[in-house]
């Protein structure tokens, strides 16, 4: 796993330099509106510096993740549409940048999120893997092969290579 590890690193390094301190969590639960009707997020144990494409990424993770089965699959049908991409992607570069993107800026980055997440597949895949070794009571292993059959599919599309063999399907 550490080689895959470390290829992955080293394809996200030479995707985007441009760095951000993301939540990594955004689930629909972990975005409150108080009673004065402020926007808080909670549950920041996943926060860290990472590719901003990638906190994307793991946004429209949480966007796909069907809550209302046993291992949390992923739904790719619950994929933003482009018109949703646009719209989250221009507030986001908006609210980082303090201006309005070019939309040739939000297309850029839109491009950069679809190439990157096989990466956001692959962090909950291993995250998911390390519940299972925890002795966690609900369907790990249906979660990480959700994560790893999709990470699988998109690294090779967006890549064109092959995933090391980690898991045997």
């Amino acid at each position: 796993m550490l080689n895959e590890i470390n290829h992955n690193e080293s394809l996200i390094r030479n995707e985007s330099s441009d760095i951000v301190y993301g939540h990594q969590d955004l689930l629909r639960g972990n975005v409150l509106r108080n009673a004065s009707g402020e926007i808080l997020l909670v549950d920041f144990e996943y926060t860290c510096l990472l590719a901003a494409p990638l906190d994307i990424c793991h946004h429209y993770c949480e966007w796909m993740t069907r809550y209302d089965s046993q291992s949390y699959w992923i739904d790719v049908s619950l994929h933003p549409s482009h018109e949703e991409e646009v719209n989250f992607v221009a507030a986001y570069l908006e609210r980082r940048h303090g201006e309005m993107p070019k939309e040739t800026e939000v297309e850029a980055m839109i491009q950069k999120v679809h190439r990157m997440q096989c990466f956001s597949f692959f962090f909950w895949f291993v995250w998911a893997i390390m519940q299972m070794e925890l002795g966690s009571d609900w369907d790990c292993k249906g979660y990480a092969l959700s994560r790893w059959n999709l990470y699988k599919e998109q690294k090779k599309k967006y890549y064109g290579v092959e995933s090391l063999p980690i898991l045997c399907d």
